[in-house]
């Protein structure tokens, strides 16, 4: 049983509207900054993006999702370390092999969320340590996306690169058994 929970947010009221806030916000945009996927975005991109995140905690242990659930969002680990944990089966073996060991800044979860197409997870996110991941719905950001050309291509340009790493990264951990 994962003993996950939101952090403390508040509200506050903007232009005559109630608007969910996300605190702190400053660790949730440091965390965009320091991230592979939206290091290339402005200042004021950053700051949209950061306002559909929402910090979640978790102890060693805990999983973050599991290989074969659908998945819908996308978190970047904010501190602490989680493992990718994929389940193989070898006929008459069956193994768990870490994919990855991934720290802040690294980002986990079903990537296709972002085309609007939630997916099966490929594999499993185990905390390894007591773990703080921002979080936000896949359709959520696509929405940001969509209205934001330069945002879209900055995007695109580093999924082409970490899709890269990541498929090395599990031919390295299949020739490890």
């Amino acid at each position: 049983m994962s003993s996950q929970r939101e952090v403390d947010t508040h509200d506050t009221a903007f232009a005559g509207n109630l608007v969910r806030e996300k605190t702190p916000r400053g660790d949730i945009i440091e965390t965009l900054k320091n991230c592979r996927l939206f290091s290339e975005l402005t200042e004021l991109q950053i700051q949209r993006v950061a306002g559909v995140f929402e910090f979640m905690e978790y102890t060693a242990g805990d999983v973050i999702f599991q290989q074969g659930e659908l998945g819908d969002r996308i978190s970047i680990i904010n501190k602490g370390m989680v493992h990718l944990e994929r389940n193989v089966n070898l006929g008459d073996r069956k193994a768990t092999v870490t994919v990855s060991a991934l720290g802040p800044c690294r980002l986990i979860g079903c990537w296709s969320c972002l085309l609007g197409k939630p997916n099966y997870h490929t594999e499993s996110a185990v905390c390894h340590t007591p773990t703080r991941v921002i979080t936000a719905r896949g359709a959520d950001l696509r929405e940001i996306f969509e209205t934001d050309p330069h945002i879209t291509n900055c995007l695109l340009t580093a999924l082409c690169f970490m899709l890269g790493d990541k498929a090395r990264n599990i031919y390295g951990a299949m020739e490890s058994l």
